[in-house]
């Protein structure tokens, strides 16, 4: 396209931007055809439905490397005086959404109300920092300037809380220009609406370092947070990184993408709860039937305990039963055998007496058979 190896071009590039901005400001140049619809005051070979449209044409032509450098010029002039003078992001009159107050909390003593609308800003959150003075080193044959660890620790001690800081370069060395990242939330948000209040309070904001010449900015740093104009600025070398590391979004829309999400999360966390609920319920039928099987398995325990204690109890008394008889038995046995016992003695005994008694009688006999 037009590089800055050409420094011919680049020289004729400013003058003619210069000159057709100026005219886009003092309304030499018209947009608007109808109140819906554009034309490029350039071209005028085509219309526009939105202010939209009519940037990414411009953004067309000046990244097109065929394009001349007075059309390059026309175009930047026009791409610039959309990002600072107009809304491109309100596709038509009859569409244009009213302003949205916006707060984001930072704590409880800090609030900041934003008139967002539809403005794009580049996200994740980001502050673009120019006019970082650069030296020629010697050493190194690079231009340096204050470092990404300098400019960081002086924003700290400003109160603000950047997550990282990165110093642009490009082959001649370090450029003026820097980026402050501020992350994706909406802490980094309100950090990087404060930075970029700071530098307009200041009179270093993105207006100031616009009207000044560079030699009249002396060695301040201006910054200001980046937004669609400077997401398809493609003179400046900040554009390049928005573009590959960042995405255009407004802050309504970054709302209703966190809504979305919210709501997604709280639709998952619904359908987690149901889950849960069905499982719980599932589980609590289980342990109902479990709990009814086992209080039916401990009536047939008990049951079957107690037919085991009536059986056992009848074998005990059918034991004792039987002993009882042995030892009735037994104990008649033993009676009769006493009894017996007893008649035997007796017999004995009379047996001897009738055995004493014949022996009396033979003897008596003998004696008598001797006579």
């Amino acid at each position: 396209m037009y590089g800055k190896s050409e420094p011919t071009r680049e020289s004729d590039l400013e003058y003619y931007e210069r000159r057709y901005y100026n005219g886009l400001k003092d309304g030499y140049y018209k947009l608007e055809i109808s109140g819906s619809t554009y034309r490029c005051p350039f071209c005028r070979n085509k219309d526009y439905d939105s202010l939209s449209e009519l940037l990414r044409h411009a953004a067309r032509i000046i990244g097109d490397t065929r394009e001349t450098v007075k059309e390059c010029a026309k175009h930047s002039a026009l791409q610039r005086y959309l990002g600072n003078h107009k809304s491109p992001s309100v596709k038509t009159c009859k569409d244009k959404l009213p302003a949205l107050s916006v707060s984001i909390d930072k704590d409880s003593s800090h609030n900041v109300d934003i008139a967002a609308g539809d403005e794009l800003f580049v996200w994740p959150w980001i502050v673009i920092l120019a006019n970082n003075v650069t030296k020629f080193d010697p050493k190194s044959r690079k231009h340096v300037g204050k470092n990404h660890k300098k400019i960081k620790e002086e924003l700290i001690m400003k109160g603000f809380q950047p997550l990282k800081v990165i110093a642009l370069w490009n082959r001649y060395g370090q450029t003026p220009f820097a980026i402050v990242e501020f992350g994706k939330e909406w802490d980094g948000f309100h950090n990087a609406v404060m930075l970029e209040r700071s530098f307009i309070a200041e009179h270093c904001g993105k207006k100031d370092y616009l009207d000044l010449e560079k030699q009249d900015r002396g060695d301040s740093l201006y910054g200001w947070m980046a937004r669609g104009d400077d997401y398809n600025n493609f003179k400046d070398i900040f554009g390049k990184h928005l573009r590959d590391n960042g995405d255009l979004k407004t802050v309504s829309g970054k709302e209703a993408e966190d809504n979305r999400k919210a709501k997604k999360l709280v639709i998952g966390l619904a359908n987690t709860l149901l889950m849960k609920n069905k499982e719980y319920e599932q589980t609590a039928s289980k342990f109902h039937e479990a709990s009814e099987t086992l209080t039916k398995v401990m009536v047939q325990k008990e049951e079957m305990l107690e037919l085991f204690n009536k059986e056992i109890s009848k074998m005990r008394q059918v034991e004792r039963d039987y002993l009882e008889n042995v030892s009735k038995d037994h104990e008649k046995a033993r009676l009769e055998l006493e009894a017996r016992r007893n008649e035997l003695m007796s017999r004995e005994k009379d047996l001897q007496r009738r055995q004493a008694n014949n022996h009396t009688e033979r003897n008596k006999i003998y004696l008598e058979k001797k006579k």
